[in-house]
């Protein structure tokens, strides 16, 4: 806990100087509470003979507070503990910009001060940022920085940068217009998985690359990431458009001989949208997301990726069990392929669904028991697919037991199903939820 209480006296200064003087108490034991312990545990059906074992047990504790400073000003913290059988976790304390090759067992991951006010919201410290309104695939979550050591359930990261939402109208957008800025200033990169496990990198020619002379981006204005975003009702539709222009968050890089690479952390220029509706009393939802992404000429592919889809609601289907089922298209169109045979393509993790069908339906048996199948069949170039099952039942408000099957299949091709085949695995889990 020193790491959060290094936080919160930085925190403390950073509202004095904005707000005068505010006491914060001293204890972090006032400030957050347990909001929940997971545990997982996963065993693979096939061997991996390079990776350190065929299963993980892992626990992850969670701690939450959110308290009012003054009318309009909120602190939100969430401290999280990680600890696995596999070496995933380090002994680190809080890294704030989350670069460590394994996470730290002790990390702050949201720690923010939300300011609201008649027409501007702001946000600022470490954050979880997400945009885009389709279900399976967004292009346009250009933010969002992940933990990549479970492919099939990447963890998204937080980053610390300012958060504005503009609004013209006092209704807070409802009749009006919304305009979002994102600054971060500090370079934070997406961390892969370790080389000794079974979701670790793979290169295009299938081996394992070994990374050198890891220079990150400095902090300064020019490697800054930064965007915005306005969204509009539009005859029905919740409409957004939307422009980045930032570093990207997974390392491309210069191949040197064999599996040796220098990373390279490359610029790119994002421009996007995305819309929404709902026709029918609710009972349908359709959308539509695209974005167009530029990098440096010959460096990485430049493309435009788009998901289009819907969702239907069947309420009260029999008896007291609702179905809920989203399908949709997604696609990509590279327009200009990368160049350089000695360049490793960047972005291939952040395009796992080339010409694919997305699909998830939930089936909710009563208030207490669930069943939730997503999977994604890819048609374009080698046939893969991928499909993720999980029975989840609600024992009490405080225990919700999960258990599941994930398979994947893509006859060796490029994929994230091709490259990763032989992962299908049982995973089970227990969450506790405290008051």
């Amino acid at each position: 806990m020193m790491a959060c209480t290094g936080f919160l006296r930085t925190l403390n200064w950073f509202l004095i100087a904005c707000f005068g003087h505010v006491s914060l108490p001293d204890s972090v034991h006032a400030l957050v509470r347990l909001k929940s312990l997971e545990t997982q545990f996963v065993s693979y059906v096939h061997g991996d003979p390079p990776s350190n074992g065929n299963g993980l047990a892992e626990g992850h504790l969670v701690l939450e507070g959110r308290h009012t400073i003054s009318p309009g000003v909120d602190v939100f913290l969430q401290p999280e503990i990680w600890a696995d059988n596999l070496g995933l976790s380090s002994g680190a304390v809080n890294q704030v910009h989350d670069r460590a090759v394994r996470r730290p067992s002790v990390n702050l991951s949201e720690g923010y001060v939300d300011v609201r006010g008649a027409w501007l919201d702001l946000r600022l410290g470490k954050q979880k940022i997400a945009w885009g309104k389709a279900d399976g695939l967004n292009p346009t979550d250009v933010f969002g920085a992940f933990d990549y050591a479970d492919l099939l359930h990447p963890e998204r990261l937080g980053v610390v940068g300012l958060r504005t939402f503009y609004f013209s109208d006092p209704g807070r957008g409802e009749n009006g217009s919304v305009i979002e800025g994102i600054f971060v200033p500090w370079y934070s990169s997406s961390r892969a998985g370790r080389i000794s496990t079974r979701w670790r990198p793979i290169l295009e020619d299938g081996s394992i690359p070994v990374g050198v002379d890891v220079r990150y981006p400095s902090a300064k204005l020019s490697n800054a990431n930064a965007g915005l975003k306005f969204s509009r009702e539009v005859s029905g539709w919740d409409v957004s458009i939307l422009y980045a222009r930032l570093i990207d968050d997974v390392a491309g890089g210069e191949r040197l001989g064999g599996p040796f690479v220098r990373p390279s952390f490359l610029k790119k220029r994002v421009a996007g949208m995305d819309a929404s509706r709902t026709i029918d009393e609710g009972r349908w939802e359709i959308h539509a997301e695209a974005a167009h992404t530029a990098t440096p000429s010959g460096l990485d592919d430049d493309f435009v990726q788009a998901v289009v889809g819907a969702r239907r609601t069947f309420p009260d289907l029999q008896g007291e069990s609702d179905f809920d089922l989203t399908l949709e298209w997604a696609w990509e169109h590279v327009y200009s392929a990368h160049k350089e045979d000695h360049v490793v393509v960047v972005n291939r993790i952040q395009r796992p669904f080339p010409g694919s069908v997305l699909v998830r339906a939930v089936w909710k048996w009563n208030e207490f028991v669930s069943w939730t199948v997503r999977g994604a069949y890819t048609v374009r170039g080698a046939d893969a697919y991928v499909v993720m099952n999980e029975l989840a039942w609600r024992v009490t408000d405080l225990l919700e037991l999960r258990a599941g099957f994930d398979a994947l299949s893509g006859r060796g091709g490029r994929t994230i199903a091709g490259q990763y085949e032989e992962n299908d695995r049982w995973n089970a889990c227990a969450t506790i939820y405290f008051r």
